[in-house]
């Protein structure tokens, strides 16, 4: 942006397109990680009587979390 407030032109070059497109996959499987990991916790809760307490804390140390705190740091 130019100091008088108007836009400058973008030139949208291949590698935006390619960086954007994998940006978005990665949201896709994030968020089917996400998903999946929930459902089997509530299905181990079920069937290994688990109490919430612990099931909160296996989803709070999971390797989605972790992850997730990881790329945090990392990623900014």
């Amino acid at each position: 942006m130019k100091a008088d407030g108007t836009v400058d032109a973008v030139v949208i070059e291949k590698d935006n397109w390619r960086t954007t497109i994998l940006a978005g996959l990665a949201n896709y499987i994030d968020a089917g990680s996400i998903v999946a990991g929930a459902a089997a916790l509530a299905l181990w809760q079920e069937l290994f009587a688990l109490d919430n307490s612990l099931v909160g804390l296996i989803g709070a140390l999971g390797p989605n979390a972790i992850g997730a705190g990881v790329g945090a740091l990392v990623g900014g």
